[in-house]
């Protein structure tokens, strides 16, 4: 037994599960969320609708949650535009959740317009048991200006091992 609530160990290429434990059971996966944002991110690349280097304008909720020392914070300067290609690296190296929270916000839409394709891009790829509350994994009050309306303070980002499995496969894949 490998000591953790849940587990699972995929072949690459062919899918085979090769160990399980509690791999269906649905848990808190925090920063593994922008694993899924990036996949997000990665189609609006690839359909034009953002270019590695659109300007993202960073706003004071985006700066608040940037700058707090409890979070993966990088500094990002309220009221400065930053290329989505630097947004993809702070969010990718450092974990950055304010340069994930511009990302999401590169088109001109909102977290929960996000959330939204972060929820079709699960569905898309076969990924069976999502909670998506924002693109960053963070809990909804934590999103500080950008909480989004309708959802409880506490609730997070949620999958199955057999999920981020899915997911990472998908990512190696592609």
């Amino acid at each position: 037994n490998v000591d953790a609530r849940a587990a699972i160990m995929v072949d690459a290429r062919s899918g085979q599960v090769i160990y399980q434990q509690h791999a269906d059971k649905r848990l808190p996966i925090a920063s593994i969320s922008k694993l899924l944002t990036m996949a997000v991110i990665y189609d609006e690349l690839h359909s034009g609708k953002i270019t590695g280097n659109t300007k993202v304008k960073v706003t004071k909720p985006i700066a608040e949650v940037s700058n707090d020392p409890d979070y993966s914070a990088i500094g990002l300067k309220r009221g400065h535009s930053y290329t989505v290609n630097e947004l993809m690296k702070a969010a990718m190296i450092k974990s950055a959740d304010g340069a994930t929270l511009a990302l999401a916000t590169a088109d001109g839409g909102t977290v929960k317009q996000f959330n939204a394709k972060m929820k079709q891009k699960a569905h898309q790829i076969g990924m069976k048991d999502v909670e998506i509350v924002n693109p960053v994994g963070l809990t909804n009050d934590q999103l500080k200006g950008m909480r989004v309306k309708g959802i409880a303070g506490n609730a997070e980002n949620k999958m199955s091992a057999e999920d981020v499995a899915i997911l990472s496969r998908y990512l190696v894949r592609q």
